[in-house]
Order: structure tokens, then C-alpha cells, then sequence
């Protein structure tokens, strides 16, 4: 899944994981927009691609006084590792290799 996810200034996610990592890649942002993974905080700059692991609990907030735009695509196992079961997706990840941390892609 692809997603276009805009944050306007002075918005905060609730804490929460995601079965996936993911893939950011800002659009639009500014110095006060923070991602938050367990206990480190960052700032994903233009002009980087990062891999956040947010099957950790996570947030993110924008503190700037300017919209954050991130492109984030999910990083998905190939097909074999999801079931899906009537309107709800059940993931087995007894066999998919997680990372531990976030990182840079370049």
C-alpha cells in the first residue's frame, strides 16, 4: 500500500504499531516535524528515504507552523504471509525476518 499522508501544523498520531515497516519519503515538511519510535525522536529531512520500523509503537507530530506531506509505502511479505479472513487482514510473521531498528535508504 502507497499512501499521500498529510499532517497540518500542531497534529499528533496516537500511539500505536503497524504489522509492517514502512517506507517514508517527504514531500513537504518542516524542522518542527518529528517521528517518534519507542524512545528515539527524529526529523525526517527532504531529500531522504528512510525505513522506519513501525511495528514498534510510534507516533508522529508536526509542531511546525507549515503542513507535513510524506509519501510512505508499506512494506509488505510477499502474499504467502497474509490471510485474509472476511473484512479483516490477519498477519503471520512466524517466518518474516523484522528489522530491529529504522535506517536510512540511500
Amino acid at each position: 500500500m502507497i499512501r499521500l499522508i498529510q499532517s497540518n501544523p500542531g497534529v499528533c498520531l496516537a500511539w500505536h504499531a503497524d504489522v509492517e515497516d514502512k517506507i517514508h519519503v517527504p514531500i513537504i515538511t518542516n524542522e518542527g516535524s518529528r517521528m517518534a519510535i519507542e524512545d528515539e525522536i527524529m526529523h525526517i529531512p527532504l531529500g531522504e528515504t528512510w525505513r522506519t520500523n513501525t511495528t514498534k509503537y510510534h507516533s508522529q507530530f508536526n509542531g511546525g507552523s507549515t503542513d507535513r506531506i510524506h509519501l510512505i509505502a508499506a512494506i509488505v511479505p510477499t502474499k504467502d504471509y497474509w490471510l485474509q479472513t472476511s473484512s479483516e487482514w490477519i498477519y503471520d510473521n512466524s517466518s518474516f525476518n523484522n528489522p530491529s531498528a529504522h535506517g536510512i535508504i540511500r
